[in-house]
């Protein structure tokens, strides 16, 4: 196991791979502005503003557009107040201002839909439910991520600049290339540390390797979460999250209970890929061709190809490599490459990427167990 490790820390492109990985890690701490957000609400709300007006002015007053013009001029008067909240920087003001602007856009598109069948409501209480959380349990409100230093790291990682899958593809990468470092046949010899089959030296070489990219994984996220608590802190871990259960139930947890519940999934995947990818080797010691594989397969969801065909769309949960976006699937908001398959859920997630690891390693092991031995 030793020689093994001594090995993996030769290899010189690993440390490059490891170095790209924190890059990645650091970038969105380092570049990501909440004032984007904040730009991009406050032209949607105004945006808003402007439709209202116009529907108040150019709208027919009779009977039959009453009700229209009634409801535009009450919401257009809290679209203005929320506005002015969303540029005064108070944090209690906004609270109850985005609250009472999406309770009355909810109302307004329940009486819209009583007026005719082919007005469809288009109502979404999960953030209405949020704020009354706020509200109920007296939490101060904070609708920036740069507020919360722990949420925008993940934000940054996860979800907004470069989604997780860069980086599993990095780590799988390392293992693949760990994997090959060596070429070996079926008549090697390893000087002192001679295994009695190849069975006993892979499983040497993949639990060193797993080792030594959940170490490299670790040290690369540690340095990255020291950097951004130096820049920004901590943050409030207890912050609620606004999560959807496996029955499609809105709930909510913690920002902590949100992140271990992010890197369970992420982990499961994890060790699938690097399973899956010494399944690769094993077949084959052509890394260009295991790496064309791996690539294709993790990027696949980014494809329409899966969403496109019925048939595929409806199986999309019993692929593995549907759930890379961990935190997108633990909040079951819907990846950011869309399905509209209501089982992509995370304790789908953690069942099928558990299954796929522990095949990908069982017919591995197989085929080497049948291999000759040294």
């Amino acid at each position: 196991m030793k020689y093994e490790l001594k090995k993996i820390l030769k290899i010189k492109s690993s440390y490059i791979l490891l170095l790209f990985s924190l890059i990645l890690m650091l970038i969105p701490i380092l570049f990501y502005s909440n004032q984007d957000d904040n730009y991009i609400e406050t032209m949607m709300l105004q945006s808003k503003i402007d439709s209202l007006e116009l529907t108040v002015r150019d709208t027919p007053t009779n009977d039959v557009h009453r009700k229209i013009i009634e409801n535009s001029k009450e919401e257009l008067i809290i679209a203005r107040d929320y506005m002015d909240s969303l540029n005064s920087g108070d944090a209690d003001r906004l609270l109850y201002a985005e609250l009472e602007y999406l309770e009355t856009v909810n109302q307004n598109q329940l009486d819209m839909s009583k007026q005719g069948p082919n007005n469809i409501p288009n109502i979404d209480n999960k953030k209405v439910e949020l704020l009354e959380y706020l509200v109920n349990h007296d939490i101060e409100y904070v609708n920036s991520n740069f507020k919360l230093p722990t949420s925008n790291l993940l934000s940054g990682l996860f979800t907004l600049l470069f989604p997780p899958t860069a980086l599993f593809l990095v780590f799988t990468l390392i293992a693949m290339n760990t994997f090959n470092f060596e070429r070996y046949n079926n008549t090697y010899q390893i000087i002192n540390t001679a295994p009695h089959s190849l069975v006993t030296f892979y499983f040497k070489k993949l639990t060193v390797t797993l080792i030594y990219i959940f170490l490299g994984f670790s040290l690369t996220f540690g340095i990255a979460l020291v950097v951004n608590t130096f820049m920004h802190g901590f943050g409030d871990l207890n912050y609620p999250v606004q999560v959807v259960n496996d029955l499609g139930e809105t709930n909510i947890i913690s920002t902590l209970q949100f992140f271990l519940l992010g890197v369970g999934l992420s982990t499961t995947y994890l060790l699938f890929l690097i399973f899956f990818s010494f399944l690769l080797k094993v077949l084959t010691d052509n890394l260009i061709i295991n790496i064309v594989i791996i690539v294709l397969l993790i990027f696949l969801p980014y494809t329409n190809i899966l969403t496109n065909i019925e048939f595929l769309n409806a199986t999309y949960h019993f692929i593995p490599f549907s759930y890379g976006e961990a935190f997108y699937v633990v909040g079951n908001n819907g990846p950011s490459y869309i399905s509209d398959n209501p089982d992509l859920t995370y304790t789908m997630g953690l069942i099928v990427t558990s299954i796929g690891a522990l095949l990908s390693l069982t017919i591995s092991m197989l085929i080497v167990y049948f291999r000759k031995k040294v």
